[in-house]
């Protein structure tokens, strides 16, 4: 699908479904628009006539742009086949390898989070932690389904999952160490974690055992101090700004990487830049192993001032050489839960795709069974089926930048809702235009 449009003087002419972007004269824009549907001799025709003031544009010109946009054409630059149209196959058919785990270890929580869509990490249940018989079995069923690869991945979650770190956490890890070693994989850790329980002592323990690499950590901060400690506070109401920020930095200094989550509302988005002031302590080299990812609070319903606002400070971080990430709406990348390689165990074997939904048994998408593999059911299927959209999101022209949402909202909607967002014609220009300007700013996809 071809989508042309003027902006600040530029032709534009995008190509979805390769993603290429050309930036034409006026007669090349006009011919590309009657290519599809007029013959080349009706073109030529049209083209004399609306130009005939320009003795610039002659018939052998008219023809050699033909030629070019057919060449264009044949090199799937111009009205590219959508390569993804016949992906939505039986999955049930397919040899999964398996490159990533997520494990529930704890849905529990040392913090009271004014925002948290876990309750306060119970998921609307019982507190609970993952056995390490069940975390024994998830370490067993990533390694044996790895097929070929060689790097595997394991994010503990949460709830906290540094709660139960020397009973349940540090024997699961212990044991997938020495298994990887035997099998010979190299596993990188990841922990979602407050950063409050981060600790030296926890930081020297993960530091002890034989990795590829240091393990990562995602911590949030939510605003300055005053902000922060408003809406991140223990159950108790105790402040934990300054716990973090000391912990973070211990780990960071012993080598460890961190993604420090701004999780930003328009209450606390100004106060986000003292937040740069307690990080000058660090070295440049430290500030290395920091990625500062700017997301807006889930519930905040999207406000262009409040974005607009995380832009211009994400693009002061990158000023000081801070590393930086931002949400975009017209950014293309998946969520990695929408791949078929990865999955989420619960504490109690049930296996999930998202982590960002309240997860309860009835929305469980397979079993870890007692022989160690994953028992994938309907909503499973349904859902890799659903991953390339629906038919209106195939035939709309935003499709390759939005892609209709994740997985999820694909598997929440309604399957005939001709768009997910609600987006009307002009909305969806608004994004085609966002994501192009910033190509052109900065020749750069995303940051």
């Amino acid at each position: 699908m071809v989508h042309q449009y003027q902006l600040n003087g530029y032709n534009i002419v995008l190509d979805s479904c390769s993603g290429s972007v050309h930036v034409v004269d006026d007669v090349a824009y006009d011919v590309i628009a009657m290519y599809k549907e007029h013959s080349a001799d009706e073109i030529v025709s049209a083209m004399l006539a609306k130009y005939a003031d320009r003795p610039d544009v002659t018939e052998a010109d008219l023809r050699q742009c033909l030629e070019d946009v057919a060449s264009l054409e044949a090199a799937g630059k111009l009205w590219a086949p959508d390569v993804y149209k016949d992906m939505a196959f039986d999955f049930k058919n397919r040899q999964t390898v398996v490159k990533a785990l997520c494990l529930h270890v704890a849905h529990t929580c040392n913090l009271n989070c004014s925002y948290c869509f876990a309750s306060q990490g119970r998921y609307q249940g019982d507190r609970a932690l993952m056995s390490f018989e069940v975390g024994k079995r998830a370490m067993d069923f990533l390694i044996e389904n790895s097929g070929t690869r060689r790097n595997l991945e394991v994010d503990f979650f949460g709830g906290e999952p540094l709660l139960p770190f020397k009973k349940r956490v540090l024997p699961i890890i212990q044991y997938a160490a020495n298994a990887c070693k035997e099998h010979g994989v190299n596993m990188f850790l990841n922990f979602t974690t407050n950063g409050v329980l981060l600790t030296e002592e926890v930081r020297k323990e993960l530091l002890k055992i034989p990795l590829a690499d240091k393990p990562g950590f995602q911590i949030t901060i939510d605003g300055n101090e005053e902000k922060h400690n408003k809406s991140r506070c223990t159950a108790s109401g105790e402040p934990t700004y300054r716990i973090i920020l000391d912990n973070l930095f211990g780990a960071v200094r012993a080598g460890m990487r961190v993604n420090c989550r701004f999780n930003y509302t328009e209450d606390n988005i100004d106060s986000l830049v003292d937040v740069l002031d307690d990080f000058e302590e660090l070295t440049p080299e430290e500030r290395k192993l920091i990625y500062f990812d700017f997301q807006q609070v889930w519930q905040e319903k999207s406000k262009t001032e409040v974005r607009e606002k995380a832009l211009k400070l994400a693009n002061l971080f990158m000023k000081e050489d801070q590393q930086v990430r931002i949400e975009k709406n017209y950014n293309n990348q998946r969520c990695r839960d929408d791949a078929e390689n990865q999955a989420s165990i619960n504490f109690d074997g049930n296996v999930y795709k998202c982590t960002a939904i309240n997860i309860t048994p009835d929305i469980r998408e397979g079993v870890l069974n007692a022989d160690g593999e994953i028992e994938w059911n309907e909503r499973f299927h349904k859902r890799m089926a659903l991953k390339y959209g629906n038919k209106h999101c195939k035939a709309c022209v935003i499709y390759p930048i939005c892609h209709g949402g994740c997985s999820q909202t694909k598997l929440d909607a309604d399957e005939n809702a001709e768009c997910l967002f609600g987006l009307d014609d002009n909305a969806k220009l608004e994004r085609v235009r966002g994501r192009l300007e910033y190509i052109l700013k900065t020749g750069r996809v995303s940051y």
